[in-house]
């Protein structure tokens, strides 16, 4: 849907409907909220996060947007092995977003399209998560159980811009304020900790228990990232859309600038309403590849 304006985008490159959370990168982050009407489940196999999530509007110019996600991460991390260095620890969690439609875009005529802002929509999203996980600063220290609880508040900004030749450009920004750890610059570890001993005249054995783990100094950290995704809808297919994106953070504890290139494939004349897609980008001086599955209903 997304509302009458997306109407003349849809005439150069088809419906432009999608995903709540579309074009994530290999950290499972976007910087584009779409609305579907009705919800979507997406998996970032490459992350081993699933997101469920319903974003909605009015068809109204200049109307209240809200919605949210709920996200959950397994403690298992087989896809960082096959897909990218490191891996991150369990988590659950969940956001809220309450924005408004059409803040820069005026009303489409329709017997007059121009080139330009086809429509745009400005969101404020709240996040909160739950991890835990185990470290290991040295040889001196004992392990760690650790619970950790991430906030983080971002403005989004989207728009479309529609050329009748090229086709069309769907560009996300997204800017704010998180608590995070960096449990994804540590060395994942598997700790090992003896539980029983064989006794004196029996056949030698110990009994071990195994925790996966990070190793080195975990720190509590706040950040300020800056998220931007800059897609593609070439004019000449219905079913393929290209994310040129960055990922980066600006705060002088954690300072970092990465990116990537994605491709995502749609549902026929629905270019943006993705079903599955795969990047390539740069973390933590690693080049990683992400691979993202979505169902909308």
């Amino acid at each position: 849907m997304l509302i009458k304006s997306l109407t003349a985008a849809a005439l150069l490159t088809g419906s432009l409907l999608a995903q709540t959370s579309a074009y994530q990168s290999q950290d499972g982050t976007t910087s584009i909220m779409l609305d579907n009407a009705k919800g979507d489940l997406s998996l970032n196999i490459t992350d081993t996060k699933f997101t469920a999530g319903y974003l909605n509007e009015s068809s109204n110019l200049h109307s209240l947007m809200f919605g949210g996600d709920i996200f959950g991460k397994p403690a298992t991390s087989l896809s960082k092995e096959i897909f990218q260095k490191g891996s991150q620890p369990p988590q659950v969690g969940g956001d809220f977003s309450i924005g408004m439609h059409g803040v820069f875009s005026a009303e489409i005529d329709h017997e007059n399209l121009k080139h330009g802002l086809r429509d745009d929509w400005l969101l404020g999203q709240f996040t909160y998560s739950r991890s835990s996980l185990t470290t290991v600063t040295d040889a001196q220290t004992a392990s760690q159980k650790r619970g950790f609880d991430g906030y983080k508040a971002m403005a989004i900004w989207d728009g479309i811009v529609g050329t009748d030749s090229a086709g069309s450009f769907l560009i996300g920004i997204a800017a704010g304020v998180q608590r995070k750890d960096n449990s994804d610059n540590l060395k994942p570890v598997q700790i090992t900790t003896p539980v029983l001993q064989s006794a004196a005249g029996v056949s030698p054995f110990e009994a071990i228990s195994q925790t996966s783990g990070y190793l080195g100094q975990y720190k509590k950290l706040i950040g300020a990232p800056i998220y931007s995704d800059f897609v593609y809808i070439p004019k000449w297919t219905n079913w393929l859309s290209v994310d040129a994106y960055t990922r980066s953070d600006a705060a002088h504890t954690d300072r970092y600038v990465e990116g990537g290139i994605g491709f995502f494939i749609a549902q026929p004349k629905k270019p943006t309403k993705v079903v599955g897609g795969a990047s390539l980008g740069w973390h933590n001086g690693t080049p990683v590849i992400a691979v993202i599955g979505g169902w909308s209903f």
